[in-house]
């Protein structure tokens, strides 16, 4: 285990430690019961004093995730295990503490990385292919998408269909597939020019690239309070500061928001104006033309991730990049979440400048997105059959929304506050304040083998152990209120738990 201080960082040693190991333990990269290296030798590979290291073993003891066992050592504690009463009741077998690893493996345990934080997908409770009813995953299901659609139209198309074999394409991405990303970007009100877009391979590497060119450590980053949870890790793997600011119905708070520029140097924006993930919130006109006139003023850039911006129900929505007027936005608009994961494909538009080096960290990471992924989407994108898929899709999902919203009202008890989206794929629930989401989350998925984000991992502080995210566009209807019926099957009795525990 490799931990790199920076000593000249505004954020003291203590807290650098402190946070490269519960992002370690939080992501899973550190896993359930795995033995800590003693205080002397993180003291030893780390170059501190003997006494901060204690403080950092304290404070992961206090957050419950450390266990100290006399004589034996530090442990990571199960964050699942150690929130069911049932659990604690049962015990831990403190001699077989670490026998699931074999005596020939417990070198890989010590062995040096450089890993910060691990894709929140990681953790086995989360991951895309957990078995029972996930409505963890913000995604189309497959009896949404239009695969079979795009596919037939793409065999259809002789010219691209003769260009599979062809040679290798730039690094911005192929000819056919800016254009089609052009057509795309303009149904979004965004115009582009040539040269100013760049093809990746799904919005989860739009982000990464994009921090990877313009985030280091001790960079402060701003995000909304909760956000997506994917863009936590890979700013925390760049080593920024990550400021979180308050989000409401009318977007991020930009008054929180001008008082984190008054006292750091925010180097970057991350935000989601058009139905926001978790949160499905819409900033306002008069929000983002305030956000903008901080980005100029303060000198800082803009990440607008438009993951579901094109699945709007009760009103419309203008990009952020469709108001920049001096290049701050750095636009990111997904393809994978609407029309269909298989194909991963996310496009890039900034100023010129911005994009070129963009580019430049994407020629040393792939040699390119997938041609036949690039050819198959550039021939759905932008043709009729996308545009009427759009519509009877968005129209279609309103009803579902509607229908879905009403059951989960008349399901879950009246403290409960679910927000309706205006747009998007999720619900929002907020429970009291001494409701504990991670323990409904366990007992859900031991229980039922139901899955949902529950809210911690769409905070950076310690907060959103009472809220939860259930997507319901990825499963059938009545899949989604069966599974909602039993989640409510359990609300009292954790309550009851959450409060006595």
């Amino acid at each position: 285990m490799k931990i790199v201080i920076d000593k000249a960082s505004s954020v003291s040693v203590h807290k650098q430690i402190y946070d490269a190991l519960e992002n370690r333990i939080l992501s899973g990269v550190l896993e359930p019961e795995t033995k800590l290296p003693s205080l002397r030798k993180m003291c030893a590979d780390i170059g501190v004093s003997h006494m901060t290291m204690v403080r950092v073993y304290d404070d992961l003891e206090t957050h419950g995730l450390v266990e100290k066992l006399h004589g034996k050592g530090t442990y990571v504690k199960s964050q699942f295990r150690n929130m069911s009463p049932a659990q604690v009741e049962q015990g831990i077998d403190i001699d077989s503490i670490g026998s699931h690893h074999k005596e020939k493996d417990k070198w890989q345990d010590s062995f040096p990385d450089y890993v910060s934080a691990a894709g929140f997908r990681l953790n086995n409770n989360l991951k895309h292919a957990q078995e029972g009813i996930n409505l963890s995953v913000s995604c189309l299901g497959p009896h949404l998408t239009p695969s079979h659609k795009i596919l037939d139209l793409f065999l259809k198309n002789e010219s691209l269909l003769n260009r599979m074999g062809g040679p290798y394409p730039s690094i911005e991405g192929l000819d056919v597939m800016s254009e089609a990303s052009s057509s795309l970007l303009s149904q979004r009100n965004v115009s582009v020019s040539a040269g100013e877009t760049l093809i990746t391979v799904g919005s989860q590497q739009a982000i990464s690239l994009i921090s990877r060119t313009y985030v280091g450590p001790g960079d402060v980053v701003v995000v909304s309070a909760p956000t997506y949870p994917g863009v936590l890790d890979v700013f925390k793997n760049r080593g920024a500061v990550i400021v979180e600011v308050p989000i409401d119905r009318d977007g991020m708070d930009t008054m929180a928001l001008l008082s984190v520029c008054e006292a750091h140097p925010v180097k970057m924006v991350y935000t989601m104006p058009s139905f926001h993930n978790p949160t499905g919130a819409v900033m306002t006109m008069e929000r983002k033309k305030s956000l903008l006139e901080l980005a100029d003023y303060y000198n800082f850039i803009i990440l607008e991730d438009d993951v579901a911006g094109q699945l709007a129900y009760d009103c419309t929505t203008l990009p952020l990049k469709a108001l920049d007027e001096t290049g701050r936005v750095l636009y990111v608009l997904g393809f994978s979440k609407i029309y269909g994961h298989a194909f991963r494909l996310s496009v890039i538009t900034a100023s010129k400048k911005l994009l070129l080096k963009i580019a430049s960290v994407k020629s040393s990471s792939d040699g390119g997105a997938p041609i036949i992924n690039q050819l198959i989407m550039a021939s759905f994108i932008g043709s009729d059959a996308q545009k009427h898929y759009l519509t009877d899709l968005t129209s279609h999902l309103k009803k579902v929304r509607d229908e879905l919203y009403s059951a989960l009202v008349s399901m879950m008890p009246d403290y409960v506050h679910i927000e309706k989206p205006k747009g998007g794929m999720v619900f929002w629930m907020t429970f009291p304040s001494d409701f504990n989401c991670n323990l409904l989350h366990y007992k859900c998925i031991e229980k039922y083998r139901i899955n949902f984000l529950p809210g911690e991992f769409c905070y950076n502080s310690k907060s959103g152990r009472n809220q939860m995210r259930l997507c319901f566009t990825n499963v059938e209807k009545e899949t989604f209120v069966d599974a909602s019926r039993k989640i409510a099957s359990l609300i009292e009795e954790v309550y009851a738990m959450s409060q006595l525990y």
